[in-house]
Order: structure tokens, then C-alpha cells, then sequence
């Protein structure tokens, strides 16, 4: 396996959508959560050694030097906590070894694309054992440009888009001071300068009545009898980064086995150039630019009852901070006018903090030879701060939205002042039409539990009969979807920005 869309080639029920500068969307029998904030969570949870990784974004190149994946269907709640609706991914990284061992993978494909990654392994010293694993994959690109050459960014100086360039490494350092205690330090980090994806035009369908530039109506769907042509020098690369620090903590007491997993995690998003209209011209262009940092805490202890079945008990706390910001360029759009005026281009910022408590408890217990019972479940409580709201980018937006508010006091709509936003700054309209900060909040708490019946009476035939229920997490959101809506609507009694809302997922499954 190569990648996580390989999974889909194994694993029954699983899909994978991505495409490069897309968010990964993983979806585990139909129950998946479509999405391209950065903040936004899953509805399939990611793990990379039981610690969460909790945006979509940031599992982009975590599969490298891995020994196995487990792959769990139907509502994960009780022991992966909410957004994992779908089921959950844990990824088990190879782990240092007792001897020196060293391996070297090279795949080469279509495109000069190369696939290289190695690891070297060994011990230390008698109680100190080390891995250290480098993945790069290297691409050219397989998209033409062609067209006409408008004189506006300087990129690379070839006519191909879809390069890839991705680097990722990874320490892990085990320690073994006693037999009842162990240490694992987890040191990675991933680098990502592939180029955005861009569509290919295949025709023009004008969305209002405003006339169309000269230079999108002459531009024509590509021939497929001649060549590439010189096109426009725009550099659609990405830098997205990675790091994390992890340290897993183990010790046996005899009676129970204590688990402590810490974890600091921080990636930056930078995708200056997203084509979404297929010429190379800026008739509808995007930007992108994120930071996420996560703090990851868990304390659990687990054992077993005499030597049958097993227990396990915990809690876990996880902070979250992100910041997106987010620019559209349309200055040859059709929109590019709006009431007359230039609509050139518009952004939108979003900052969230997101506080997350954990209990849970798990027991499986024997009730004859061939028949089990598993119980669990998790109490969680998830509070979310989110402030934002669009922007005007270069003043054509702020003289809109002052001519908005101009037409609502003479409709005798707006009572309050007009204010005329800054150049740069929020054009969303609170519920006295004037432009300010979004700013709400979100708290929820919810149970998950899980209750099952595991028999062997069949040997070599084992049968599963359980129920489960797992919960998503709403969101928050102050983009242009929200400008027309009031920020408190007294029928929902929550924030128009809610998104996700509190889905429920239940499963009630036989499996042979």
C-alpha cells in the first residue's frame, strides 16, 4: 500500500476523494462529511498511533513506513470520541528494533514520477532503541497550459501543471529503562510543494447578465490535434507543512497497565493560486492560507478481570487553535459588477478554538467458551469559540456593502448609522445591517456508547451482534453563505453559522 486511496482497494465500504489542494475526505459505507475548512472535522477519525490527528488537511503523506492500518466501520465513539461517525483509521507506524535493520523502496511511474522511502532501525544502547524512516515523492507535471500569454504572475518556467513534490521524516526513539516501563518519542514532519489541480474549461455558461471580457469569450476548449501552447506563467504550488512531537509513556503496575499519550501538533496551509475556471485568466481564482496547532493529552488505564476479559478506563483533553484566511479573484467574472460597482475580488477569515473533554470506559467479558459481551461508552464535551466574517480585499466590496446599507435606510429597513467598512476589513452584517466581527460559540456534550455480543460457537466462524451510537460535533462559519442571514435566529435558537448540527449516527449490525 502506497497511499490511503490504496485502502479502498482492500477495504470494503471504504472510499477516498481527494484531489491535490483539495481536503482528503475519507467515507466508511456511505457516512462521510464533505467539507474544505480547514477547521472542519471528520466524520471518519484519523488516528497515526492512537494519537488524533483532527483535520482533514493535516493526514495528507501520514502513511509512510507504516506496519499495519486498522480500519474501523460503523460509530467509534466510545473510544475515538465524537467525528467518528463513519468509523475510524489508526495507522501503526513500524516500530525501532531489537537488531540493525535498514530497507530501501524505489517506485518509478508516469510523468518521472518518483517514489522513494527508506528506514534504519536498530538499538542504541541495551535500554534505547531509535527508527528513523524519509519518504519523497517527486513528480512532473501532467497538465498543459495553453492559451494566450497575459503578463501577470511569474511561475516556473515550463508549461505543465500537476508537479509533485512532497517530503516527510520521521524518529521515533523507544526507551526501556525497566520491563515494566517503556517510553516512545514520536519526532515527524511533512512537507507538501505539490501544484493545486486545475480544471480543464470545456465551455462557457455565463451565471448573470453582465457581458463577458474579450479574452474569456474568445477562449476556446483546448484542440486535440495540436500541441501545448505557451501559457500563462502562474505558479499553483502549495507549501503546506507538518510537525509533531508525541511521547507514548507506559506502565505496567500489575493489576492494570497506565497509558499516557501527549501530543503537539502545528501545520501551516499556504495555497496561493487554486484555479476554478479552467482558462488562465483571474476570472474565478482562489487563495488559501491556515495554521492549525493542537495540544493532545490522554490518561488511561486497562486490564483484565483475573485473566479473562479486559477493562479499560480513561480521559482525554484536546485544544485546538485555527486560523484560516481565504481570498476569491474574479476581476474578468462575470460578478466583477455589483450594483454597478467593481466586485474584483473578496475574502473571508475564520479563527476558532475548540476545547475537548473525554471519559470513557470499555469492558469485554466472557460469559461461556464462545460467548462474549463488550460494553462501553464515553461521555465528551466540546466547546467551540469561533470569530470571522467576509472581507473586502481592495476596497471594491467595502463601497458595495456602504451602497447596501445606503438602500436599506432609505427603504426605512436600517435605523442605525451607515458605516462604511475599512478597506480590508469585515463586510458581514450583523442584524443591524452594519459590517462587524462574527463572533459566536458552541458547546456541546453527548454519550456514545457501544454494546455487543461476540460468539465462536462455529469454529473458525465468529459472529458479531452489537449496537452503537456515535455523534458528529457541529461548527461554526462567517463566510459570504452567511451574509443574508441573521447571526441569531430565534426559531434555532443557535448561530446561522452552525454547521453539521448534532448528527446522530446509530448502528444495529450482524456480521458473520
Amino acid at each position: 500500500m502506497f497511499s490511503v486511496a490504496d485502502l479502498a482497494k482492500v477495504v470494503p465500504g471504504f472510499t477516498f476523494e481527494g484531489a491535490s489542494g483539495n481536503a482528503p475526505i475519507y467515507s466508511i459505507r456511505g457516512v462521510g462529511f464533505h467539507d474544505l475548512s480547514l477547521a472542519s472535522g471528520q466524520a471518519v477519525a484519523v488516528y497515526a498511533d492512537e494519537t488524533p490527528i483532527p483535520f482533514g488537511y493535516e493526514t495528507i503523506g501520514v502513511d509512510f513506513d507504516v506496519e499495519r492500518v486498522e480500519v474501523l466501520k460503523g460509530p467509534q465513539g466510545t473510544l475515538f470520541g465524537q467525528n467518528s461517525t463513519g468509523g475510524a483509521i489508526n495507522y501503526v507506524m513500524a516500530k525501532p528494533t531489537a537488531n540493525l535493520e535498514y530497507g530501501l523502496n524505489l517506485t518509478y511511474g508516469r510523468f518521472n514520477t518518483t517514489d522513494i522511502s527508506g528506514f534504519v532501525s536498530g538499538p542504541l544502547s541495551d535500554t534505547l532503541r531509535a527508527r528513523v524512516a524519509v519518504r519523497s515523492i517527486q513528480g512532473d507535471g501532467w497538465q498543459k497550459r495553453y492559451g494566450p500569454v497575459p503578463n501577470q504572475l511569474q511561475g516556473p518556467a515550463d508549461d505543465t501543471i500537476g508537479r509533485q513534490n512532497q517530503l516527510g521524516g520521521r524518529i521515533l526513539l523507544e526507551w526501556r529503562p525497566t520491563s515494566d516501563f517503556k517510553v516512545l518519542l514520536n519526532v515527524n514532519t511533512r512537507r507538501d510543494r505539490s501544484d493545486t489541480q486545475v480544471p480543464q474549461f470545456n465551455g462557457l455558461r455565463p451565471s448573470s447578465s453582465q457581458p463577458v471580457v474579450p479574452e474569456i469569450l474568445a477562449f476556446r476548449c483546448r484542440p486535440k490535434t495540436t500541441g501545448p501552447l505557451p501559457g500563462i506563467r502562474i505558479d499553483y504550488a502549495q507549501n503546506n507543512r507538518w510537525a509533531e512531537a508525541s511521547a507514548r509513556i507506559e506502565y505496567d503496575a500489575g493489576a492494570a497497565t497506565i497509558t499516557s499519550l501527549t501530543a503537539y501538533q502545528r501545520y501551516k496551509r499556504y495555497a496561493p493560486a487554486r484555479e476554478h475556471d479552467g482558462t488562465p485568466y483571474p476570472a474565478l481564482r482562489y487563495g488559501y492560507r491556515g495554521d492549525v496547532e493542537t495540544f493532545y493529552q490522554e490518561l488511561r488505564a486497562g486490564g483484565t478481570f483475573g485473566g479473562e476479559g479486559s477493562w479499560l478506563v480513561g480521559a482525554n483533553y484536546e485544544h485546538d487553535k485555527t486560523k484560516e484566511l481565504f481570498h476569491t479573484y474574479n476581476p474578468l467574472a462575470t460578478s466583477r459588477l455589483l450594483f454597478g460597482l467593481p466586485n474584483l475580488s473578496s475574502g473571508s477569515k475564520s479563527d476558532n478554538q475548540i476545547k475537548t473533554y473525554g471519559i470513557f470506559g470499555n469492558v469485554e467479558y466472557p460469559l461461556s467458551e464462545s460467548l462474549s459481551i463488550q460494553v462501553g461508552a464515553r461521555y465528551t464535551k466540546a466547546d467551540r469559540n469561533t470569530q470571522g466574517c467576509s472581507l473586502d480585499d481592495n476596497g471594491g466590496l467595502a463601497a458595495i456593502f456602504t451602497a447596501i446599507q445606503t438602500n436599506l435606510v432609505n427603504a426605512g429597513v436600517k435605523k442605525t448609522p451607515i458605516v462604511t467598512p475599512q478597506v480590508g476589513g469585515c463586510i458581514t452584517l450583523d442584524p443591524t445591517a452594519t459590517p462587524a466581527l462574527f463572533k459566536g460559540e458552541l458547546n456541546e456534550d453527548n454519550v456514545s456508547w457501544r454494546v455487543g455480543l461476540n460468539s465462536t460457537a462455529a469454529p473458525g466462524t465468529p459472529v458479531l451482534c452489537e449496537r452503537q451510537q456515535g455523534l458528529q460535533g457541529g461548527q461554526l462559519s462567517a463566510g459570504l453563505r452567511d451574509l443574508l442571514r441573521p447571526i441569531y435566529p430565534g426559531s434555532a435558537g443557535r448561530p446561522a453559522g452552525l454547521r453539521g448540527g448534532r448528527e446522530v449516527a446509530r448502528l444495529a449490525e450482524l456480521a458473520v
